[in-house]
């Protein structure tokens, strides 16, 4: 048996992030723990974003009933990218017309319809369901980019 994985965690604000091996039970686990708007999962990552309180809870849940081993605590997301180079993988930059054809939507749509078609092609193409990584990708940088857009 290797050495046990190391969970990379660090605080940004209000969230918690959580960067460790993805394992499928565990992604239910938390599901089932956090409400789902408290809960995020970057699949290009692979990192949790949890706001709340949550955090006292899944760390108990990762060590103890997961042993997925040692909890290694950053004092920022640049700190851990600096320290873990792979992991600073960025979505790509899409152009705002193009994210809206990705997502299938007419420019200008409001968010919530943004967050559906987003939520509604997740559940088609996120890899965890048998889909394709790089549509996901894809469907992950086009809402970035509209979603960003929208609060400047």
């Amino acid at each position: 048996m290797g050495e046990p994985d190391l969970i990379h965690t660090w605080r940004t604000g209000e969230y918690r992030y959580i960067a460790c091996r993805f394992v499928p039970e565990l992604y239910e686990e938390m599901s089932r723990l956090v409400p789902g708007d408290r809960l995020d999962y970057d699949p290009v990552r692979n990192v949790w974003r949890i706001r709340g309180i949550y955090w006292l809870t899944l760390r108990r849940v990762l060590v103890e009933d997961f042993r997925l081993g040692q909890i290694k605590e950053y004092p920022s997301r640049s700190e851990f990218e600096a320290r873990n180079p792979a992991a600073s993988r960025a979505h790509p930059v899409v152009h705002a017309s193009e994210a809206y054809e990705t997502l299938f939507l007419l420019p200008g749509a409001p968010e919530s319809v943004v967050e559906a078609a987003f939520r509604a092609l997740a559940k088609i193409y996120h890899p965890d369901l048998g889909g394709d990584p790089k549509r996901m990708s894809a469907l992950n940088a086009a809402r970035k980019s509209i979603l960003s857009k929208k609060v400047a």
